[in-house]
């Protein structure tokens, strides 16, 4: 078992993760986002650093050569297509923070033309969940609008697709989809495309989000997955025939939860596995169940064996929240193992996925 599991540590190294490092604090990343050619200094400390927190006149933003921003270098500093800049301050306890923060320059002309928003909209800011890059060196980008006038809560979100030279091919408004946050985006070659999210269906809870797209951003269908209370869709695979695996966090044991979970608190989660076929149907869907609240953290398809990677939060002994569950499934979701890793050094971890 042990060498399973060192085995399965090593596809996390080797596969990557597109999830948040510091699980068990459940820490708070910033949002990526999209400036526009005549945006200003303040744009860098804006309303999106307010929901993650932080206290915008108490921080210092510096790029990756650790050359400080400020509202006289800005322009030269933070004028070509993509900048990573780091955000630091100090925490309630007076403790160091540095967060990263990618920022793209575009035409804000060339954005409201390939998105199609009118321009009685006046658009204050564009956060940017996932950057995809294609096997031609093309790029996708998904995230969420924020106008004043505020746009429609099912057409604020955007899909675009740009070339290797970093212009715009084309951009979609996502239609009659309340999405949270985007989470992953897949290729099956260049011209399909899997998207998932956290999205509002029918309530104020999250539900899973999928879609599947064309390149030309053309959906070939979507749907929402989850319960009376608060999911979300974590990872997907791709496997053959244009087949999907999704890693999904439960809350509750109803609506399209068709397999056994513990909890059934709006507050915890379970992790379920879902198979979908091409055409958007849920060919079976089991669960990883635990006491705990388990966090979705990675899954990986390893010659057709579908291993889980997820983190148990524990809110009453919340100074023993070092531990994370291994399981494996077949293509038929079958469990094959479930083991729980105690005392699992947070730090390795972070550095592995």
């Amino acid at each position: 078992m042990k060498k399973i599991i060192k085995l399965i540590l090593v596809f996390v190294f080797l596969f990557g993760s597109t999830a948040n490092a510091k699980f068990f604090a459940k820490d708070q990343e910033l949002v990526d986002i999209i400036l526009f050619e005549n945006f200003e200094y303040a744009d860098l400390k804006d309303e999106l650093l307010k929901q993650a927190g932080i206290d915008v006149n108490y921080v210092t933003i510096f790029n990756k050569a650790q050359k400080k921003i400020t509202e006289e270098n800005f322009r030269e500093i933070v004028g070509n297509f993509h900048n990573e800049l780091i955000y630091e301050y100090k925490d309630v306890f007076g403790k160091k923070v540095s967060k990263p923060r990618n920022v793209y320059i575009f035409s804000e002309k060339d954005f409201k033309e390939s998105v199609g928003v009118d321009n009685k909209y006046k658009i204050k800011n564009v956060s940017l969940d996932i950057v995809y890059n294609d096997t031609s060196a093309n790029k996708m980008f998904v995230g969420k609008i924020y106008s004043n006038p505020k746009l429609p809560d099912d057409k604020d979100c955007y899909i675009m697709k740009l070339d290797r030279n970093n212009r715009i091919i084309w951009g979609k408004l996502f239609e009659d989809s309340k999405i949270n946050r985007f989470n992953k985006i897949i290729g099956l070659n260049d011209d399909e495309y899997y998207v998932i999210a956290s999205g509002y269906r029918e309530s104020e809870w999250t539900d899973g989000f999928i879609a599947k797209f064309d390149g030309s951003g053309n959906f070939k269908w979507k749907d929402f997955y989850g319960s009376s209370h608060i999911d979300d869709f974590k990872d997907i695979v791709a496997l053959e025939d244009g087949e999907v695996i999704v890693l999904a966090e439960v809350s509750n044991q109803d609506g399209d939860v068709k397999t056994h979970i513990t909890i059934n608190n709006p507050l915890n989660n379970d992790l379920v596995l879902l198979k979908y076929d091409s055409s958007g149907n849920i060919v079976w869907q089991n669960s990883i169940a635990n006491e705990n609240d388990l966090l979705g953290i990675k899954l990986i398809n390893s010659n057709d064996n579908l291993v889980v990677i997820g983190a148990i939060f524990n809110y009453t002994n919340p100074e023993n929240n070092k531990n994370i569950i291994v399981s494996s499934f077949d293509l038929d979701g079958k469990m094959k193992f479930y083991t729980i890793m105690d005392e699992f050094d947070e730090d390795i971890l972070n550095k592995l996925i």
